[in-house]
């Protein structure tokens, strides 16, 4: 059963681009996830003030710290929610008002396996006919550990640039 890339993400087409944008299942979860963290966070840093105890002073910082980084990552999750990875039908990639690579100049997809020592996950990369590899600068295309995803966002970028899709990682650029 092949995974089916609609679940994360929507895929517009209007005119002479396609446009990928985080679905609004995916955009809910994403800073649902990030703002239950930041509240939780804030719970516990609030319990260990009230207990009153010299020794929990250093917890009480460690948690608001965890709160206020949550926050930050849902704010921007919230606000980078509706940023498209637009891809024209002249091939120039961009994401917002960022190039990631510019007309014609890609010259396929990769997914490649990126090992972290927690476990292994997979990124999409583009490749360049400089043989640069561009990643894609945004939490909503992120590294999955599912080689599954990482492999249908790959075709579905691949299509539209009209490229090959490469699997594995052999550490040089395919032509």
């Amino acid at each position: 059963m092949e995974f089916d890339p609609a679940i994360l993400y929507e895929i517009e087409r209007s005119g002479n681009k396609a446009e990928f944008r985080p679905s609004a299942m995916f955009s809910k979860v994403m800073v649902g996830s990030f703002a239950g963290g930041s509240a939780f966070s804030a719970f516990v840093a609030l319990l260990l003030a009230l207990r009153n105890r010299s020794g929990s002073l250093g917890f009480v910082a460690i948690f608001c710290g965890a709160a206020i980084f949550c926050a930050y990552l849902a704010l921007r999750a919230w606000r980078t929610r509706a940023t498209a990875l637009c891809i024209e039908s002249n091939g120039r990639v961009s994401y917002g008002d960022q190039e990631l690579c510019g007309a014609g100049s890609v010259s396929g997809v990769h997914v490649r396996p990126v090992d972290h020592g927690e476990g292994k996950e997979f990124a999409v990369v583009l490749q360049t006919v400089q043989c640069e590899f561009v990643s894609i600068p945004s939490q909503y295309f992120p590294n999955t550990s599912s080689p599954e995803v990482a492999l249908a966002l790959a075709k579905a970028l691949a299509e539209e640039l009209r490229v090959a899709v490469h699997r594995g990682w052999l550490g040089r650029c395919v032509r």
